[in-house]
């Protein structure tokens, strides 16, 4: 194996049968790591029409200056009901590569199943030699269509203990339902959810009727979601329909609860229901992973899958006063091809990695690729010679900054390199975000960035939480 081996990953497999979305590809070369989610690149968010990661693709090989058929190891999502030998021939021929004949024999290509790729993301993103592993998810995908899996890692090597939630009906499959309560669309609106949950209440009388369809299994490893619905009752709805930003799964579904859940809210005011289902799901969750903590005797967690998107829950993980908890930048479906291309690379190396992972892994551009497109679009601009000085006044002036520098980050946050920043103190600045500038809806919350050492002004602990992966509690004053 020579020193410097390449390894590029795509998610999904090209041309898959299904629903995957968030498309993404990954390069891996020696300790050079290049990731993008397609829909960055495109504007189209959760993409479920990109039948492969093209633009991040090529961005990658020019980042790292390589030809597709430099390219040592192809690892891919599984393909499913989608012919591979087809389909790789067809990808591998478009874009130049070596052929599939010659990668097949060779051995070059590979397979990860889902949870496996979120596994090791987090494994190999968390510089830890060991601990325990929770992957959550509404179901994986329909080549993998598990809700949970767990298990244990050491030195980059990784146990899987148990898959559960065929189908995905598990924990996060509720929460998908409490939002369909509430008027929202699961899968889609989580995030507004949680935001909400902050305004409202836990109601026991609810709290007590709802869990009863949230029960844990046998084992207590997972939790089983008792209800059904009808899906032939979500309509679809055209005039959610937006060409400039289109999603798909909005257009083609409308909130469809399970009857007895319909029956049970009905009463109760949205943001209550908000607050009373995200207790239960925070409860039940917290319990699974205090019965992993006691099987496996780990001292570390690590956790991925689009559940751990609920920064919220997150921030009961820290109850539980392990030594080291971590959710990667990319929780949800965009980390999957990195986590499949690390995976390879842990196998291959037989270690994991000793220090964290930057989410700084995109497309970056020269000077001269910024200054063309400003000209071309006929811009006025200047270079400042102190940008953060200068910054810092428009920002103390009420002004709103759009702030791009170095490579993108990967995942669902903006980490400093793809950013809007206003002045906190502003309270109408939430609103100018919020309304005018993102169109969202009011009451969703910001992540603010505040300075290591002035941590302990702020909270009573002083945690790190590079990736926005926590909604820390703010001190009473």
């Amino acid at each position: 194996m020579k020193k410097n081996y390449s390894i590029a990953s795509v998610y999904p497999f090209p041309f898959y049968i299904g629903d995957g979305h968030d498309t993404n590809f990954s390069l891996v070369r020696g300790n050079r790591i290049f990731s993008s989610e397609e829909g960055k690149i495109s504007g189209i968010v959760n993409s479920q029409s990109e039948r492969f990661p093209e633009r991040s693709m090529l961005s990658a090989c020019k980042e790292f200056d390589l030809e597709l058929k430099d390219i040592d190891h192809w690892v891919f999502g599984l393909p499913g009901d989608t012919p591979p030998k087809p389909a790789l021939k067809y990808f591998f021929s478009v874009f130049k590569g070596n052929s599939y004949e010659f990668l097949k024999k060779n051995k070059r290509i590979y397979f990860v199943n889902h949870h496996l790729s979120h596994a090791s993301l987090a494994v190999y993103g968390s510089g830890l030699s060991r601990g325990a592993f929770l992957c959550l998810d509404d179901g994986g995908e329909e080549s993998f269509p598990y809700g949970t899996a767990w298990g244990s890692f050491k030195d980059g090597k990784i146990n899987l203990h148990g898959k559960y939630n065929i189908g995905g009906w598990g924990i996060t499959r509720f929460h998908n339902f409490i939002c369909e309560a509430i008027g929202y669309l699961g899968n889609v609106d989580n995030g507004k959810v949680m935001g909400l949950a902050g305004y409202g209440q836990v109601k026991k009388n609810l709290y007590a009727k709802i869990k009863k369809f949230l029960v844990l299994s046998k084992d207590g490893f997972t939790a089983n979601f008792l209800l059904r619905h009808n899906p032939l009752k979500s309509k679809s709805r055209l005039n959610k329909l937006k060409l400039d930003s289109y999603q798909r799964y909005k257009v083609l579904n409308s909130s469809n609860p399970p009857e007895e859940l319909k029956e049970i809210t009905k009463y109760f005011s949205p943001i209550d229901i908000a607050a009373t289902g995200q207790k239960v799901v925070e409860d039940v969750t917290l319990e699974v992973v205090k019965n992993i903590i006691n099987r496996t005797k780990e001292k570390n967690i690590v956790c991925s899958g689009g559940f751990f998107q609920n920064v919220s829950f997150n921030n009961r993980l820290l109850e539980l006063n392990l030594k080291n908890v971590y959710i990667p930048s990319a929780p949800n479906d965009a980390g999957l091809s990195l986590g499949a291309a690390l995976y390879h690379k842990m196998a291959i190396e037989k270690k994991g990695s000793n220090k964290m992972l930057s989410p700084y892994l995109g497309p970056s551009f020269s000077e001269n690729e910024i200054e063309n497109l400003l000209k071309e679009y006929k811009l006025k601009y200047y270079k400042s010679k102190n940008i953060c000085k200068e910054t810092a006044k428009f920002l103390s002036k009420g002004k709103i900054i759009g702030w791009f520098q170095g490579k993108s980050e990967l995942g669902p946050r903006s980490l400093g390199s793809r950013s809007v920043l206003a002045d906190p103190r502003n309270i109408k600045n939430k609103a100018k975000i919020n309304q005018h500038l993102k169109k969202r809806d009011w009451f969703m919350p910001y992540a603010p960035s505040i300075l290591e050492e002035y941590m302990k002004f702020f909270f009573d602990n002083k945690i790190k939480t590079p990736y926005m992966s926590f909604a820390l509690k703010i001190k009473k004053n």
